[in-house]
Formats: structure tokens, sequence, C-alpha cells
């Protein structure tokens, strides 16, 4: 039957189409595809053979095996909203519950609104192990990970939109979760500091988009190597200090400034805007 229909993977992605793709960020859309193997694996394992044909009790089948494995609450999250636009995408929306509750699975509101605080010296001293590190080697992505850290802190970006970033006039401009644009105002010193690096590093390293990747080198690849040469300094949740942990801190300084939940949710780039706020700073 996959001679005749194309292996199930293929069937779910010519249903989503490559328009998501084209309007969701690199990692957004690899997630994505990574729920959708895990997803269409257990359809085929049930018999499924036509991915328009998936019965609501395929859908219970498939988080109550991905529960009894031990599955996190943030991958279930990811795989049902994968699940959510695939049966969207086949006609049948109704086939799966809108809450995650319903799933079985969910975090309270206690459980997501923990704001987190930064380790402030260990985030400075794993920005100088950056510059000595470009010292030592000359090497442009190096270089660029000094740059990508400047513009977590001052934007309060997520550890991927710091390397895609791009300067335009007197702003960032980003494409975050959801292939959602912002263009953030450089308004304090440090921010326009960062946004003068960003554009005369991404010219340094040559980047003909204006980005912090260099060229020999894919946007996952940049990633990876931001993520574990950060790691390797420390730069951990253990130790408070995360590249996710940053962006905590920068809302809790917006808020303490006087910025409203609607504004920093708009400058974060949450679709949830305002809602999501207490998960960063109370």
């Amino acid at each position: 039957m996959a001679g005749k229909f194309g292996s199930m993977i293929h069937q779910a992605r010519q249903a989503i189409g490559k328009l998501y793709g084209r309007t969701h960020s690199d990692k957004s859309t690899k997630a994505l595809i990574s729920s959708l193997r895990t997803i269409t694996d257990h359809l085929k394992a049930s018999g499924l053979e036509r991915i328009e044909n998936i019965k609501p009790h395929m859908v219970l089948s498939f988080f109550e095996a991905r529960q009894v494995a031990g599955i996190s609450l943030s991958q279930l999250g990811k795989d049902a909203t994968a699940f959510r636009l695939l049966a969207e995408k086949v006609g049948k929306p109704n086939i799966i519950p809108r809450s995650n509750r319903e799933l079985g699975f969910s975090r309270s509101k206690a459980d997501r609104m923990q704001p987190k605080t930064l380790n402030h010296s260990a985030a400075t001293g794993i920005r100088a192990n950056l510059v000595e590190r470009f010292e030592n080697t000359g090497h442009a992505k190096d270089l660029a990970l000094i740059a990508a850290f400047d513009l977590r802190t001052e934007f309060g970006l997520r550890a991927g939109e710091s390397i895609s970033a791009m300067a335009n006039g007197n702003n960032v401009e980003v494409v975050g979760k959801g292939g959602r644009f912002r263009s953030l105002p450089a308004v304090s010193q440090g921010q326009k500091q960062a946004l003068a690096q960003l554009r005369s590093v991404s010219k340094e390293i040559g980047n003909v988009h204006g980005k912090l990747i260099p060229p020999q080198l894919s946007q996952q690849q940049m990633y990876d190597y931001q993520r574990n040469t950060i790691r390797a300094y420390d730069g951990t949740k253990a130790n408070s200090c995360n590249m996710h942990v940053v962006r905590h801190d920068y809302a809790q300084r917006e808020k303490a400034a006087g910025v409203s939940d609607k504004q920093l949710g708009d400058q974060l780039g949450h679709g949830r805007g305002k809602e999501v706020i207490p998960h960063y700073a109370k």
C-alpha cells in the first residue's frame, strides 16, 4: 500500500503542504516534522493506510502510548499541536480535542507560571569566556556568539532568534515561533550597541542577509554550535544561566521599568500576549 499511496509521513507532509515551512522558522518546522514522524509511525503500526482516514480512537491511542513511554509534557504539547494541524489539513479537525487536558495531560497554571532568576555572575563569566574564545580562535562563528549573546541580553530574544535576527534601520527584526514577525526598536544604550554590533559582525562574517550565521554553516549548525558552546561554559538550567533564562531576566527588567504585560508579550513574540507574561515575570 505504501507504493500506491506513498509513505505515511509523505502523506502527512503533503496534507500540510509547503506553505508551513515558508511561514515558520526552521526550528518550528523541524519540530513539527519530528512530531509528525512519530505520529505517522504510530498510525502505520495501527494499520492505517490513508492519512485522511484517521479515527478518534487512534488519536487517544497515540497519546496514551506516549504518556506510558514517559514523554515530557513539553513534547506532548508539541505532538498535540502537530496532530491538530494534521487533523485540520485532512478535514477532520474534530477528531482531536482542543484541550490537552482532554488528551490526558496538562500542566497546571502553577507549574507554568514560574519565573526564573538569572545567575548574573555566571552570565558575566560566560560572556568573558566567549570573548576569550574568539581572541584565541579568530573564528567567525565565535565572533557571532558574542553578538548573539548581547542580543539575547538586550532584547530578550530566543536562542534561535539571536542568530537569525537582522538589523533594519534602528530596529532588530526577527521571525519567531509560529512565523510571527516582530520589529524591536533599539531604545536603551545597550540595545543600540547590540544593534550596531549585529550590523557590523554580520557584515564581517560575510552573511549577505545580515544574520549572525557564517556562510559555511546552516542555521541549524550554528544553533547547535551556540547551544553546545554555552553549555560548555556552564550556561545550564542547573546553573540558572541557560540561554532561555536570559529571556526571563529581560522580561523582569522590562516589567520593573513599567512596561505593560500586553507590550511585553508583543516584545517577546508570544501569540498569547499578556497571558503568558506571568511565566516570565510576576
